[in-house]
């Protein structure tokens, strides 16, 4: 079943529910709560699932580009990709985070000491 603009019902859901998601973000950047790589993610992602909700043929012609057989292998593939970067990106900005709080809270331990009683001076 497609609608007047050819598009079947699922096609014009995923397109419309993407585009929301661009104007979320897009709001959320223009009151400052985005960053504008953020905001360029972002539209990377929603803008690549309304395009291969559109046009879903599209991710069989990547995918024969990259040498997989059918474009819902294709999908899952980059999706396992993009999950992939996300979680190694999310442990090395903790890891980097866990290093500033010991940081900070060395100083603000040795801030709080008398400076004669301070380890290691005499």
């Amino acid at each position: 079943m497609e609608t007047a603009s050819g598009f079947s019902p699922f096609q014009l859901i995923t397109v419309l529910f993407c585009a929301a998601m661009i104007l979320r973000v897009a709001s959320l950047w223009r009151r400052g709560r985005r960053t504008s790589r953020e905001l360029i993610g972002w539209i990377l992602v929603w803008g690549g699932i309304g395009f291969v909700g559109a046009w879903p043929h599209a991710a069989d012609v990547v995918g024969a580009w990259l040498g997989i057989k059918s474009g819902a292998n294709t999908v899952v593939f980059l999706a396992l990709i993009l999950i992939g970067y996300v979680a190694i990106r999310s442990v090395f900005l903790l890891e980097n985070l866990e290093q500033k709080l010991s940081e900070l809270t060395r100083r603000l331990a040795l801030k709080d000491f008398p400076d004669d009683e301070r380890p290691g001076q005499k």
